[in-house]
This record gives structure tokens, C-alpha cells and sequence, in this order.
């Protein structure tokens, strides 16, 4: 069993894995807070390049996710599009399904942790890195350990 707080690795984390809950609300106008978008602004320059090494890891099934939270907000084939393109070229390093840590992933579903869920958290107790999510129910579902950062 994933203890609370457990971590794997000693260093320092300057990465994150990023949930797709938070960079929906890049996308839904209503849901974004100034935490979200602060979030936002870390993944690109200044002068709008984006920052090398990639802020924050992501599993592949992060995009479908964040296109379907926007979907069901927003209806418009602007702002989809504008969304695909986006979320399509932010500096994120991908994990593809074939690189997810199966055993902790199955370990985190035996904690009742929802199927998707349970791939950023499985990815992050690896990496031994924060996990940034905005669904409060991810968290408590993980027991609220000190690794996952709950945005508003």
C-alpha cells in the first residue's frame, strides 16, 4: 500500500506532474483562478517561449481528458480548436501508457483511486514529484498526502 507522503527518489522535485483538471480551466473562463493561470505562466518565457527543460509531466491520456472537461463547457469549434492547438504544444514531457509504473498504478486502483486518477498519481509516487490537481475528490481519495498540491 502507497503510504501517505511516500515519495520514491531523494532529489529535490523541480517538476510536476499536472493534472488535467487544472489545465482545463486554462480553457473555461468561469473555473480559472489566479493559481491556475500563475500554473499557466510556468510553462512558457516571458516572451512567450517555453521554458526547457518541460515543467511538468503528463500521461498521453492528459490530453483527451482536458479536451473532454473543456467539451462539456464549451461547445464552441473556436475555442476547441484554439484548445487542441494549445494544450498540442505546451512543454510537457509525455508519458506514454507503455512507461507508466503498472505496478504502483495497480496498487493505487486497489485503493479504490479512480482509473485515470490513478495514472497521474502512479507517475508522480515514481518520479517522486508533486502532484498538481484541482479535483479535491483526487485527493481525498489519495488520503490528502503532503505530495499532491490542490489548486482553486
Amino acid at each position: 500500500m502507497i503510504a501517505v507522503g511516500e515519495r520514491t527518489g531523494a532529489r529535490a522535485p523541480t517538476r510536476s506532474v499536472l493534472d488535467a483538471s487544472v489545465t482545463a480551466r486554462w480553457f473555461i473562463p468561469e473555473q480559472a483562478t489566479e493559481t491556475t493561470e500563475m500554473l499557466l505562466d510556468l510553462v512558457r518565457r516571458a516572451d512567450g517561449e517555453p521554458l526547457a527543460p518541460a515543467p511538468f509531466i503528463v500521461p498521453e491520456v492528459f490530453f483527451a481528458e482536458v479536451m473532454s472537461a473543456v467539451t462539456k463547457q464549451c461547445r464552441g469549434a473556436a475555442l476547441l480548436g484554439s484548445c487542441a492547438t494549445t494544450i498540442a504544444r505546451l512543454p510537457m514531457d509525455r508519458v506514454p501508457w507503455a512507461r507508466t509504473p503498472i505496478d504502483r498504478y495497480l496498487e493505487l486502483l486497489g485503493q479504490r483511486v479512480g482509473a485515470y486518477d490513478a495514472i497521474y498519481a502512479a507517475i508522480a509516487v515514481e518520479e517522486g514529484v508533486p502532484l498538481i490537481t484541482a479535483d479535491a475528490g483526487l485527493a481525498r481519495a489519495l488520503r490528502e498526502p503532503p505530495w499532491v498540491v490542490l489548486v482553486e
